[in-house]
C-alpha cells in the first residue's frame, strides 16, 4: 500500500494504475509492457498513451564507413603515399590503398602465392571514394604511370622478338614448301611449332583499361595470358564493367568473378570464336561514393561481386587545403617507386611462400571472426559472410604485395619467403578495411545493425502513420524480407523476435508479446 501511494504521488496517477507503475519500476520496463502482459491494455489510444515512454528515433545523419586508423607503416609505398598526400593535399590512407591495387596490377602477370596445395594470383580488387575536385586523377597518375611505362618497355622488347620470329616463321614455311622429302617436312614442321610456341611467349600487353565492357575485357584478357587490369580515377570504370550503363540487360560478371582467383573463363558467343583460359584481374579505382554503391548493389544480387572488393572511404581534405606554399613531390621516393615497379613487371614467374607460423596467425584471425558469421552474428548477412569468408585470401594477397614492395625495390633481396611481421601488418590493414566495409554497407543501407534497425523503424512508423498500432511478427517479416538490408538475412523471424524488436522496445517504439507487436501510439504524432 505504501509503495502504491508513493507511485501515485510520484507519477500523479490514479490508484488503479499505481500497481502497474510499481511493477514496471521494479522490472525496469515501460508501463505499457506490464499492462499488455496482464491483459489490462486497451485499444483506446487516449487511454493507453500514458503507459508509453516518449519514443527515441534513430539519428539517420550520423557518419560512418570511413577509414580513420592508419593503414601505413614505413615501407616505400607508405613513404611515397605521405609525400603525395602533402603535395596534392589528399587523404593518405586512400592513396596507400589505391597504391596497393596499382602494385598488385604490376604483380599479377608473374606473381602468385602458395595457397593450400595450389597457388593463387597476387591481385586485388580495390575501390576508394573521394568527392569531385579532390585530386583523384593526380594520385592515380603518379601511382599508375610507372606501371604503364614498365609495360611499354617490355612490350617494345616483345614486339622486336615477334618481328624476328615472324621472319623465321616465313622462312620456315618457304623451306617446307620446297622440301623434297617427308623427313625434311616433318623436321620443318616441328621447328615451325617451336617458333609459334616461342612467339606466344612474347606477349604484348594492354596494361590497363578504364572504359571497357565485360565482353571486351574478356576478349583482351584471353589474348594476353588471361591478364586484365581496370585502373581509373573515374566512377564510370566501375559502372561500365559491372553493367551500370546497361538498360534492360542482365550484367555479365563472369570475367570479374573468375579473375579474382585465376579461374578458367570460357567465352562462347553466337557468331564468334569460342575462347577459353585462366583469367587474372586487378581493379584499382579511385572515384566517388557512386563506385562503392554500384559494387554493393551488384553484391545484393548474391553473385559474389562485392565480397571480392576492398573498399576505402576517408574524410576529405576539401575545405582545409592551403595553397600558399606548395610542397613538391619527393623525387627520390618517386624514382625508387618507379624502379621497383619496373623490377616487378619484368620479373619471371615467382611463387611466394608462407611459413607455418604465418598461416597460424591467419587462422587465429579467422577463428576470431568465425563466431560472428553465425545466423545472429555481426556478419550473418550473406554479403558480409562472403566478404569476411575471404579474409585468408585477402590477407595473403596484401602480405604478398607488402613483401614484394620491400624485396623488389632496388637492392632488395627478392626473397620468396614472407615473414610473420608482414602477415601482422596485412592483418591490421584487413581489419581496418573490414570495419570500414561493414560500416559503409550499413550506412548505405545494404546490411548491418544500424541499417536493419532503421529499416524496421521506418516500417513501424509507416504502420503508425496509417493508424495501425497492432501487427504480428509474421506481418512485419513479410513486409521486409525482400528488401535491403534483409534480402540476404537467414532466419529473419528469429532475428526480429530476439534482437531487433527488443532493441526497438528499449527506445520506446514498440512492445512484442505473444507474437504480436504493439506500436507506441505516440508515434502517431512523429
Amino acid at each position: 500500500m505504501q509503495q502504491n501511494q508513493t507511485m501515485e504521488h510520484l507519477y500523479n496517477i490514479s490508484s488503479n494504475d499505481a500497481p502497474l507503475y510499481a511493477k514496471a519500476h521494479d522490472l525496469g520496463v515501460m508501463v505499457a509492457r506490464v499492462a499488455i502482459e496482464n491483459g489490462s491494455y486497451s485499444g483506446n489510444i487516449l487511454g493507453v498513451n500514458r503507459y508509453w515512454d516518449d519514443p527515441i528515433l534513430t539519428n539517420c545523419d550520423s557518419e560512418a564507413g570511413n577509414v580513420t586508423q592508419s593503414l601505413l607503416s614505413n615501407d616505400l609505398l607508405s613513404q611515397l603515399s605521405r609525400s603525395i598526400s602533402a603535395t596534392i593535399q589528399f587523404p593518405v590512407n586512400t592513396i596507400f590503398a589505391h597504391g596497393l591495387g596499382i602494385v598488385a596490377s604490376a604483380m599479377s602477370k608473374s606473381f602468385s602465392f602458395e595457397y593450400g596445395s595450389s597457388t593463387k594470383p597476387v591481385n586485388l580488387y580495390v575501390v576508394c571514394a573521394q568527392p569531385p575536385s579532390s585530386g583523384k586523377s593526380g594520385v592515380n597518375e603518379i601511382l599508375s604511370e610507372p606501371v604503364h611505362e614498365a609495360f611499354d618497355t617490355i612490350n617494345k622488347t616483345a614486339a622486336t622478338e615477334k618481328r624476328k620470329l615472324k621472319i623465321k616463321i616465313m622462312a620456315n614455311k618457304r623451306q617446307a614448301k620446297d622440301a623434297t622429302t617427308k623427313e625434311e617436312q616433318y623436321k620443318l614442321e616441328e621447328e615451325l611449332l617451336s617458333l609459334y610456341e616461342e612467339n606466344d611467349k612474347h606477349t604484348i600487353y594492354l596494361y590497363a583499361m578504364d572504359d571497357a565492357t565485360p565482353e571486351a575485357v574478356a576478349k583482351i584478357a584471353l589474348n594476353q595470358r588471361g591478364v586484365f587490369n581496370i585502373i581509373s580515377a573515374e566512377a564510370d570504370a566501375i559502372n561500365v564493367i559491372l553493367g551500370g550503363v546497361y538498360s534492360d540487360k542482365k550484367s555479365n560478371f563472369g570475367i570479374f568473378l573468375k579473375g579474382f582467383d585465376a579461374e578458367r573463363h570460357i567465352v562462347a558467343r553466337s557468331g564468334q570464336e569460342t575462347m577459353s583460359g585462366h583469367v587474372v584481374g586487378c581493379i584499382a579505382v579511385i572515384a566517388q561514393d557512386e563506385s562503392i554503391k554500384t559494387i554493393l548493389e551488384a553484391g545484393e544480387s548474391g553473385r559474389g561481386i562485392s565480397e571480392r572488393f576492398l573498399m576505402v572511404r576517408e574524410d576529405t581534405l576539401l575545405g582545409t587545403r592551403k595553397f600558399a606554399k606548395p610542397v613538391p613531390l619527393d623525387k627520390e621516393l618517386s624514382a625508387a617507386y618507379s624502379k621497383m615497379i619496373f623490377n616487378i613487371v619484368r620479373e619471371k614467374k615467382t611463387t611466394l611462400k608462407f611459413s607455418r607460423d604465418s598461416i597460424g596467425l591467419i587462422n587465429a584471425f579467422r577463428a576470431e571472426v568465425e563466431t560472428e558469421m553465425g545466423d545472429h552474428g555481426a556478419y550473418s548477412n550473406n554479403m558480409l559472410r562472403g566478404f569476411v569468408g575471404k579474409a585468408d585470401k585477402q590477407i595473403m594477397k596484401l602480405a604478398s604485395i607488402l613483401h614484394t614492395i620491400d624485396n623488389w625495390r632496388d637492392g632488395g633481396e627478392k626473397s620468396t619467403k614472407i615473414t610473420t611481421s608482414t602477415i601482422k601488418q596485412a592483418i591490421k590493414i584487413f581489419k581496418i578495411i573490414m570495419s570500414a566495409y561493414t560500416s559503409a554497407a550499413d550506412e548505405l543501407g545494404f546490411t548491418g545493425d544500424d541499417s536493419e534497425y532503421k529499416k524496421v523503424e521506418e516500417r513501424i512508423l509507416a504502420y503508425a502513420e496509417k493508424g495501425k498500432l497492432n501487427i504480428t511478427v509474421s506481418q512485419l517479416r513479410d513486409n521486409i524480407k525482400s528488401v535491403k538490408p534483409f534480402s540476404g538475412t537467414p532466419k529473419l523471424t528469429a532475428k526480429l523476435r530476439h534482437i531487433i524488436l527488443p532493441a526497438l522496445e528499449s527506445f520506446g517504439l514498440c512492445i512484442t508479446h505473444n507474437d504480436k507487436i504493439h506500436i507506441n501510439p505516440k508515434l502517431l504524432g512523429s
